[in-house]
């Protein structure tokens, strides 16, 4: 393992969250976790700071849950079962698993749907719900020397640095373009944690219903209602783990867009495979 870059390189269970959609089961002690932002190029098409970590006794699987990001992820020790070493995952509306194959040792980076379609130049419908070798996205011969790039930096920060230069090359070459309407339909629906109207949106921007399903499966991957369930289940998530346990469930439910604690409960378990009160533990 390499060493820290610093002090605040080594963090304890509970001192940091899992990755955004992640949780352990059961839970597990972090290692290591190091992150630094991403300059404004390739921020814009992060969902969160660059980040890498490394867990020397994983549990025996990670359970995934629906999050409103793409997952790059860039494995230095043993790859997951069944995963390639490298590989990206799209949005997807059911709770998936993967088993740990040792140490891990990886750098994960979550990006927005839109970046994500912007960075790989295809439709976000072609990854949804599943998990697809980067190489297929930019090439073999590219993904086996970003891959030996990264495993042969001195540090965490270079190693990230390494990953932002793989990304600042896409985005530069990138012959995608976004339309500027569908990338505010979706920034309205996180703003609004998955609350906003989706025939306001189309409203809003002159757009038929049926056109902007099309323009969200190509552009997210799913349906803009099918967003907007993604969208809201993770920041309701966010919302438990944040509330003091008096909080009466009901009254979550209201505040975060469902229409009573009945409907909130069956979503996390047709999105989530849990509990509310599971999602809160971090479970």
């Amino acid at each position: 393992m390499l060493q820290p870059d610093s002090d605040r390189d080594v963090a304890s269970v509970g001192d940091v969250d899992p990755p955004i959609g992640a949780t352990f089961e059961p839970p597990a002690q972090w290692v290591r976790r190091t992150q630094r932002p991403a300059g404004p190029l390739v921020g814009r098409c992060l969902a969160r700071d660059l980040v890498g970590f490394e867990q020397a006794r994983p549990p025996d699987r990670l359970r995934i849950l629906p999050s409103p990001t793409v997952t790059l992820m860039l494995q230095l020790g043993e790859p997951f079962a069944g995963l390639p070493a490298a590989f990206v995952r799209g949005v997807s509306l059911e709770p998936t698993s993967a088993a740990p194959g040792g140490v891990i040792e990886c750098v994960d980076l979550k990006l927005t749907p839109p970046g994500a379609h912007l960075l790989f130049g295809v439709s976000m419908a072609e990854l949804a719900g599943r998990a697809v070798d980067l190489g297929d996205l930019v090439g073999e011969s590219r993904v086996a020397r970003l891959l030996s790039r990264v495993a042969s930096a001195g540090s965490w920060v270079a190693r990230l640095e390494v990953a932002e230069a793989f990304l600042l090359e896409l985005a530069s070459t990138s012959r995608t373009s976004l339309d500027p309407r569908a990338g505010w339909c979706w920034d309205e629906l996180c703003r609004t944690g998955g609350q906003a109207r989706i025939g306001r949106l189309a409203d809003e921007i002159g757009w038929s219903h049926r056109h902007l399903v099309a323009e969200f499966r190509r552009l997210v991957g799913v349906t803009p209602k099918q967003a907007a369930r993604i969208v809201r289940f993770h920041h309701t998530t966010a919302v438990l783990r944040q509330s003091p346990p008096a909080r009466r469930l009901a009254v979550t439910a209201v505040e975060c867009g469902y229409y009573d604690q009945s409907h909130l409960c069956r979503e996390f378990l047709e999105l989530g495979g849990m509990t509310p009160a599971e999602a809160a533990a971090g479970l």
